[in-house]
C-alpha cells in the first residue's frame, strides 16, 4: 500500500534527493516523496549509483517514448491538428503552432527560442508540402540526437 500524505510527513526514513539538494525526511509539502529540491537531468554521479540493469530498462524505456512515441503524438497534434484549424493565417500558421510548440515544452523554458529556430523550418515545409511524415521523422531524429546524448553522458566514465 502507498504512504499517505500524513505517514510521508511523519516518515523517519530517509530518502535520497535525486537532483542535487541535500534529502531529508519525506514531505508532502516538497512535493514527492524522496524531497525533489530541485530538478538537474545533468546529475549524472545520481544517475550512475543504480544497477546497470535498471539504467539500460530505463534507457530503453526513455528511447520508446522520447524517440517514437512523444514525437509523434506532439506532431500529429501541433502539425497535424492545430495547424489545420488556425489555417486561417495562412503562412503565419507555422510560424504560430512553432511558438506554441515551443511553449508547451515549459519545462525547458531557455531552450524556446532554439526550439523555434529548429523546428520552424521543419513546420513551414510540413506546411508547404503538406506532409506530416517530414516533421515527424524530424522532431524524431532530433529527439535521438539528444537521447543519444544523454546515453552516452550517463554511461561515459
Amino acid at each position: 500500500m502507498l504512504p499517505l500524505p500524513s505517514e510521508w510527513r511523519e516518515s523517519k526514513v530517509r530518502y535520497p534527493a535525486p537532483w542535487g539538494g541535500k534529502g531529508g525526511n519525506a514531505s508532502w509539502v516538497q512535493g514527492l516523496p524522496w524531497g525533489i529540491d530541485t530538478f538537474h537531468w545533468n546529475n549524472m554521479e545520481y544517475l550512475r549509483q543504480y544497477p546497470q540493469n535498471i539504467l539500460l530498462i530505463t534507457c530503453i524505456a526513455f528511447v520508446a517514448l522520447n524517440v517514437i512515441i512523444g514525437p509523434i503524438i506532439e506532431e500529429l497534434f501541433f502539425r497535424g491538428y492545430l495547424t489545420s484549424r488556425i489555417s486561417r493565417f495562412g503562412k503565419w500558421a507555422p510560424v504560430i503552432v512553432t511558438v506554441l510548440f515551443s511553449l508547451y515544452h515549459l519545462w525547458l523554458p531557455f531552450n524556446n527560442v532554439f526550439r523555434i529556430v529548429i523546428f520552424l523550418p521543419a513546420a513551414y515545409v510540413t506546411w508547404k508540402e503538406r506532409n506530416i511524415y517530414i516533421s515527424i521523422v524530424f522532431h524524431c531524429l532530433c529527439n535521438l540526437f539528444s537521447t543519444i546524448s544523454f546515453i552516452i553522458a550517463l554511461y561515459a566514465v
